[in-house]
This record gives C-alpha cells, structure tokens and sequence, in this order.
C-alpha cells in the first residue's frame, strides 16, 4: 500500500516467468544458438485506489493479528459542484413541504442543495469531502449513503471517421472514445470487472472516479505503523484527525451492498500466524497467535521503567552537574572582574602617584628659578 496526500494505492506485486522458445533450424543456419535461460520478471499491478478525503475511520483489532480496517464515506460520482436554491422565492421546504416562516430554521444540504427545515429534514449528519466539508455536517436523508442527485446525460461524441473508426468505451469512466486517439492507456479495474489490463482513457489511468468506494481490509505485520502513517498524513491533509476504533468485532461496508459485513478477532494460541477464515455469508472470521505473553509484557513494562528512572536520575544528575559548572563559571567571572577592578584602581593610584610626583617636580624646579633669580638681584645690590 502506497499513501499519498490524495489518495491509498494498493498494488500487487506480481512474478511472471519469460522462457524463450528455441530458436527452429533453418538452411542458413542449420544450428542455431540455445535459447536464453528462463528469467523471472516482478510486476506491479495497481489492483484499488481510493480518495484519501473520503477516509472516514481506522478499525483495529485488540488482539497481536495484522488485520486493520479502512472506512470510507461514499463518494459522489463523479465529483460535482452543488448549487443551492436561494431562500427567497422558495416557501415551503423542498423535502416534507412544510412552509418555511421567515424564523424557521433552514438551510441548504450540502449534498444535494435542496432548501430544507433543520428541524424535520436536515436530521443526519456525514462529512463531504469532496465539496469542500471535510468534517460532519447536517445533510438530508437521501445523502447520508451517497449523492442520488448526480446528473445522467449523453455524451456528444465528434470524430472525423464515425463510421469507419475503432471506437469503444472506456471501462473506467464509460465514455464512448476513439480508440486511435484517445484508448492509449492500459490498467486492470479489478472492481469494475476487469482483473486484466484493458485499454483506457488517460484520465482514468490512474484511478477510477466511477470506481465505488468501499471498507478496505489491510492485513500486513507492520499494521500500527501503517495505521500511524494514514492517520498521519490524514491530517496533514485535511486538518482533522480519523478516528480509531479498536474491537474483536468490526463492521464494514462494501460496495453496492445495503447489508454491512462483520469481521471478528478470535485468539487462537495454537497458531504463529494470522489466519482467515469464512464465518458464513457475510462474516470474517480472524484467528489471531497469542502474541507476547502478559508476563514478559510485565517484564517490558517494569525494565522500560526502570530504564525510565535511569534516564531520569542521568537527566537529574547532569543538570547538577550542569549548575555546578555554571556557579563554577560564576565564581572565575566573578574573580576575574574583581581582578579587573582592583588592576583598574591599582593602576589609578599609580597615575595619581606619578603625577603628583611630577607635580613636586615642577614646584621644585619653581622654587630653585625663583632662588636663583632671587641670589643674582642680591649679587646686583651689593655691587
């Protein structure tokens, strides 16, 4: 199963064995090399693909199978707009034909756009994804299981040779096509009664958009992570998360049946594998191994929480380790800036030291020019 952001693809994986016939002998060459050897060629057949808007659930059993379930809301045939009849000039309610007051309640189906009354009509509830409600909303009776409102017509077909030329219809869409032109792909349908491949148009070669949509059983080991991944992408996509269901006994639908079908887990511990089984006309019945025993799931639970409690005293103790270190950073930051500061005032008395001795300096010389000058007035005097 492959997902993508629009659609599931289940393909088949398929081995199909080429031998080539020997080669007859002729008057040119009356001995003619061996044929090659056998060779094994894997194929990959696109067997269903579904519209990953119109997933409407997951479905699990509680016991160790590979069995999961895909619900998928029906899907209008082909996708179509709606228009929807203005409330005015209509008065009484297009469903039971009640007049519609202008404090009655009423809407448009989203469905079909009929204008109804909520109260009497607008009484179920489905989600359309393909028009644009992609979670549940209030619809009438006729679209809960569907779209009966879908417009049948007939098809103009223009080509220059009408008569003379190779026509068909496709078998996804049914459109009467050329088969020159337009029949130049090919793909089984296997729901539509087409397990070979058959030519197609290019629209439908990859998908069906008249394929009927349907409940899906998955059966693969891996089918939690498969569940996860769907769930995932699902919303991803649509914004909104698929519910799960996990139960022994699982209803589903199938196409173009009113009866839903039931499928039911059964433990069966005599076996290592799932196995399938025909519970009657309408029943699954699946017998699932014992799985891992309650006891070693115990012991998982109890070494998964003591490697729990390991994992958080490590946690707790790096933290610690992670504050002592910072107190540690702390204190050399803080030595280092009290260093700073006590070079930095170290430094400033050092300049006020040298400028005060420099300031002496002057004021000695001062004096000694002034005693000088003082000494040879003397000397002038006495003279």
């Amino acid at each position: 199963m492959i997902v993508s952001d629009r659609a599931l693809y289940f393909i088949e994986e398929a081995f199909e064995t080429i031998v080539t016939p020997p080669t007859k002998p002729t008057k040119q060459n009356p001995r003619p090399p061996p044929p090659p050897a056998p060779y094994t060629v894997t194929k990959f057949i696109l067997k269903k693909r579904l519209d990953l808007r119109l997933l409407s659930g997951v479905s699990v059993t509680a016991l160790a199978d590979t069995v999961a379930v895909l619900h998928f809301y029906p899907s209008p045939i082909p996708y179509r707009s709606v228009v929807a009849t203005p409330v005015k000039g209509t008065p009484n309610c297009q469903g039971c034909g009640v007049k519609l007051t202008p404090a009655a309640k009423k809407a448009n189906c989203p469905g079909c756009g009929l204008l109804l009354c909520a109260k009497t009509c607008l009484t179920k509830c489905r989600p359309f994804p393909t028009l644009g409600y992609p979670k549940a909303t209030a619809c009438c009776a006729n679209c809960e299981f569907g779209e009966p409102h879908e417009a049948t017509e007939d098809v103009i077909v223009s080509t220059n040779g009408k008569s003379a030329a190779k026509k068909a219809n496709c078998p996804g869409c049914g459109l009467l096509l050329c088969v020159k032109t337009c029949l130049t792909k090919c793909r089984p349908f296997p729901t539509l009664g087409y397990p070979k491949p058959t030519a197609c148009c290019a629209n439908c070669e990859f998908g069906e958009p008249h394929e009927a949509t349907e409940d899906v059983i998955v059966s693969t080991n891996g089918k939690s992570e498969m569940v996860a991944m769907v769930r995932k992408v699902y919303r991803q996509v649509m914004g909104a998360k698929i519910p799960i269901n996990v139960n022994s006994q699982i209803s589903y639908q199938l196409a173009l049946e009113a009866k839903p079908r039931s499928l039911t887990a059964q433990l069966n511990p005599s076996i290592d594998e799932t196995m399938f089984y025909v519970g009657g006309p309408q029943a699954i019945i699946v017998h699932s191994p014992a799985g891992i025993p309650q006891a070693k799931i115990q012991a998982i639970e109890q070494a998964r929480e003591e490697r729990r409690k390991v994992a958080q005293e490590r946690y707790k103790r790096e933290q610690e380790e992670a504050r002592l270190k910072d107190i540690e950073k702390e204190k050399e930051r803080e030595e280092a800036r009290r260093k700073m500061v006590e070079d930095r005032k170290r430094a400033k008395l050092e300049a006020e030291e040298r400028a005060e001795q420099d300031r002496l300096e002057r004021e000695r010389q001062v004096r000694e020019k002034r005693e000088q000058a003082a000494r040879v007035v003397a000397d002038r005097t006495t003279r």
